[in-house]
């Protein structure tokens, strides 16, 4: 874990199953379109007021993948007072 608090959790994942999959299957080239790129259509579907944030995938070719999950609220403003998101931490 890279990091956790109210406005943000962000960890490395450093194996990837499906890169291994699409690997094998010889069109490595395709799990990013099918599997890398769905992560952010779950994660706004999942609760729109998150964001994910990546910028390293195994199946492109890095050493891990950075899933970065920010609030949008904090993102805008900067802010990770408790008390100002208290509401929004059960959908979180």
């Amino acid at each position: 874990m890279m990091k956790e608090d109210e406005s943000e959790l962000s960890f490395k994942v450093i194996s990837c199953k499906y890169a291994d999959m699409y690997e094998k299957l010889g069109i490595k080239e395709l799990g990013t379109v099918l599997s890398c790129s769905r992560d952010f259509s779950f994660t706004e579907g999942f609760n729109p007021e998150i964001e994910l944030i990546r910028t390293k995938t195994i199946m492109g070719g890095s050493e891990y993948c950075d899933f970065r999950y920010v609030r949008k609220a904090c993102q805008r403003d900067g802010s990770s007072d408790n008390n100002k998101y208290k509401a929004h931490i059960s959908s979180f």
